[in-house]
């Protein structure tokens, strides 16, 4: 059982089919509809979050700039 949280009902549609599906999925799971719906969602959420911030340091970074063209071995170089 999820506890510690306030929890909301929300309502889906989806079809009939579909329902079936990810039911006999979470029973394989060995877990509950509800359960596998609360986690994709977190887990959807989650993938927004980091989206953001990878964009948000990119646009922070900024266009980068080089002054000459590198050669194939200076491209390749380990340092």
């Amino acid at each position: 059982m999820y506890t510690g949280v306030m929890l909301k009902n929300i309502t889906f549609s989806v079809d009939d089919k579909d329902i079936a599906a990810a039911r006999e999925a979470a029973e394989a799971s060995n877990t509950t509809l509800n359960e596998a719906a609360r986690q994709w969602l977190r887990e959807y959420g989650e993938r927004h979050r980091r989206k953001a911030a990878v964009d948000s340091f990119f646009q922070e970074l900024g266009e980068m700039k080089v002054d000459r063209k590198y050669t194939r071995e200076e491209m390749n170089e380990r340092r």
